[in-house]
């Protein structure tokens, strides 16, 4: 199968094209391992920062540059291989699709943050029992929860102990049967190449950065687990570094299967 350049972005322009062009971005904020985009309807995203941008903390970056901007066009800088703009950029993303009313009319389940449940790894055990299953990305939990009950791969950019490199995923991805992908494939760029590998698998994008929207399962995925913020104060505090974990507290996790929406079709040509 090959990919134009068209078929390279035509995942990300199905995102950013449905955004509403009246939206403003309000604020931006930057913490140091996530940025937070706040819109002029009320709503919120959020996204995981590429380690490129990892040195762009509050004070040493003008955020205000975005403030006024439209929605949908801060949202498209998600395409930019600037690591600092494509991270802001999915922020915008998800500032229009995790909205809480949005995803319950889909039919997701919501969690409260600090609560149990939530957790598409636990959500997940029984489907995966003796399956080939894989993780692009670290997931602590995922081996918490899988191991022993699957044959599970891990890749990983930065491998640990255990992991496979990235490398490896264009060699075994396609012998997998569930395939669990971190959000922030899709501000790296790796996300189309991913679904294109994945394809004969069950797919389920897992993340803060994940945009909760059916319509990625026009490119194969089956499963959403993210994050809707119910409290943009409490979420800015929470990523400026004054508690991490407080950041899952300032919202709802959220679990949205999307088979059979938005066209779905698992062999996608992405």
């Amino acid at each position: 199968m090959t990919m134009g350049n068209s078929k390279l972005w035509q995942l990300y322009d199905a995102l950013i094209e449905p955004i509403d062009g009246t939206i403003q971005v309000e604020a931006v904020v930057c913490g140091h391992l996530r940025v937070m985009v706040r819109s002029s309807a009320g709503n919120s995203g959020l996204a995981s920062l590429l380690s490129g941008a990892r040195h762009a903390e509050e004070g040493l970056w003008p955020q205000e540059q975005y403030r006024g901007k439209r929605l949908r066009d801060v949202a498209a800088l998600a395409k930019s291989w600037n690591a600092l703009e494509a991270s802001v950029g999915m922020a915008a993303i998800n500032a229009y699709y995790n909205v809480e009313h949005d995803v319950a009319r889909h039919g997701a389940l919501l969690f409260a943050g600090d609560a149990p449940g939530g957790d598409c790894f636990c959500h997940l055990q029984s489907a995966a029992m003796g399956k080939r299953v894989a993780t692009i990305g670290h997931f602590r939990q995922a081996g918490n929860v899988l191991a022993g009950v699957c044959d599970l791969t891990v890749f990983e950019r930065e491998p640990k102990e255990g992991d496979l490199p990235d490398a490896a995923e264009e060699y075994l991805l396609p012998e997998m049967e569930l395939v669990f992908i971190t959000g922030m494939a899709l501000t790296n760029k790796t996300m189309p190449r991913l679904l294109q590998l994945a394809q004969g698998a069950e797919i389920v994008l897992s993340g803060p950065s994940v945009p909760l929207t059916p319509i990625l399962a026009d490119f194969g995925v089956c499963m959403l687990a993210g994050l809707v913020v119910s409290d943009a104060a409490a979420c800015e505090k929470a990523i400026s570094g004054q508690g991490f974990l407080h950041m899952f507290a300032s919202g709802k996790k959220v679990l949205m299967e999307i088979r059979g929406k938005a066209g779905y079709n698992n062999e996608a040509d992405v």
